[in-house]
């Protein structure tokens, strides 16, 4: 993600350190953080989405659309 947002260079200056570290001085929050943090979403529908976040499995979803991309692969060849 660093690469993709400030590039490969080397960068050596103070000023070029203070401008990258004014890049990363936010805190970054996943939409499901900035989410729950609203004041304008139900109690409801917070509660629904902390449900289904309790059960997610990042391993098992990580595996599941492996074998879906290699079945894309698969019949678009």
């Amino acid at each position: 993600m660093v690469r993709h947002t400030v590039g490969c260079d080397h960068w050596e200056t103070k000023q070029e350190l203070a401008l990258l570290e004014s890049i990363y001085d936010d805190t970054a929050k996943t939409p499901y953080q900035r989410v729950l943090e609203r004041k304008d979403i139900s109690l409801d529908a917070k509660a629904g989405l902390m449900n289904l976040y309790v059960q997610l499995n990042p391993v098992e979803l990580r595996h599941r659309i492996d074998q879906k991309t290699a079945k894309l692969w698969k019949i678009s060849r």
